[in-house]
């Protein structure tokens, strides 16, 4: 796949490569197919949480060659995939599905791969315009079969949010059934991770059946290490006290997390399900408020969350009146290679740390 992509880098420009460039214009206006799921509703592609039929390929000798929008998901991907098949992922580390603007070669590695694993939801918004066009591609939704939490949920005072507020970016987003139908943040419980690699197990055997107890294999492990994972997880969030699993947070992405684990989340900084939103004024007087009425320990932060996020974290941290500690978390990225948290596995792990530690004032 790399060789592809030097090779249409180094040569003239093509006719292919042209229609992509459009392809890439029309996209960033906005352009959704969208198709109707079996209610009568609207489910641009990239967003239904929908298998499509998958047929052995014709592959020959070659590997199968899969595409993974986001690092958390590549990285599953590869645990199920090993040797037998090559996975490349689109968005590199550190960058946020929610804002991540596409290239010209992002559509020509979509339009190459055999498979196009997604979150579904509309996690990938930016994208969504440009997988709805590509009509023979195979995109597999690896959060299908997974139900989905409410937005906001687990937020006892802020769940309830004006949809149609100039602060709420999504507002036009949910109008056309994106994030309407659910919190697409399931990557923070691994019990829904082992629902990813299932499914991406699933796909691969589907479309590459040669190698399908490899697969299948591969899978199994992965699945092992993740229940020994969630057992450490609820070992370690045993040591917290139960009034202590209050989180304050940026914004409605550790949902699963909170739910799965014994958390309250009892306020976000943006009450939006982007961390690139933004908060009104009424929102902010209501949060100061709410920090002097509980004994909250930490503000939790995305490391991709907006600078405007990052300052009102400290802004209402140092009104308080005592100290409140602003802890950032990673989000919707590993981090780079050799940092704490460039797996799935360590990114899960060392969030729970920092929210342990952060809670119980160490």
């Amino acid at each position: 796949m790399k060789q592809k992509i030097q090779h249409l880098s180094s040569s003239p420009v093509t006719l292919r490569q042209l229609a992509l460039l459009l392809l890439l214009c029309m996209a960033t206006q906005g352009c959704h197919r969208n198709e109707v799921d079996g209610n009568g509703s609207i489910q641009p592609v990239g967003v239904r949480l929908e298998m499509p039929l998958i047929e052995p390929l014709a592959l020959a000798e070659r590997p199968l060659e899969v595409v993974a929008t986001t690092t958390i998901i590549g990285d599953v991907a590869a645990n199920v995939a090993k040797d037998a098949a090559v996975v490349t992922t689109l968005m590199p580390r550190g960058h946020n599905p929610h804002s991540y603007s596409p290239t010209p070669r992002d559509i020509i590695l979509l339009e190459d791969a055999d498979i196009i694993l997604v979150n579904g939801l509309g996690l990938e918004e930016s994208l969504i315009p440009i997988l709805s066009k590509l009509k023979e591609a195979l995109i597999v939704p690896v959060s299908a079969g997974i139900e989905p939490a409410s937005i906001l949920s687990g937020n006892h005072e802020h769940a309830e949010y004006d949809e149609d507020s100039e602060h709420d970016e999504h507002a036009e987003y949910d109008e056309h059934g994106e994030h309407s139908e659910g919190d697409p943040h399931f990557w923070w419980s691994p019990l829904n991770v082992i629902s990813w690699t299932r499914t991406i197990a699933g796909a691969y055997s589907a479309a590459d059946p040669k190698h399908r107890d490899v697969y299948e294999r591969n899978a199994q492990a992965y699945v092992r290490r993740l229940e020994n994972l969630d057992a450490e997880l609820r070992s370690s969030v045993k040591l917290l006290p139960a009034e202590n699993r209050q989180l304050l947070i940026d914004h409605a992405g550790i949902g699963y997390f909170a739910r799965e684990y014994g958390f309250e989340v009892v306020g976000y900084l943006i009450p939006s399900i982007s961390d690139q939103a933004e908060s009104s004024v009424q929102h902010i007087a209501e949060l100061t408020d709410l920090l002097r009425e509980e004994n909250l320990k930490a503000i939790f932060v995305g490391e991709s969350a907006s600078r405007g996020t990052q300052n009102l974290a400290a802004s209402i941290a140092g009104t308080s009146g005592r100290p409140i500690r602003v802890i950032e978390l990673l989000t919707g990225s590993l981090a780079l290679a050799g940092n704490r948290g460039d797996t799935y596995l360590d990114f899960i792990r060392h969030n729970t740390q920092l929210i342990v530690d952060g809670l119980s004032g160490e």
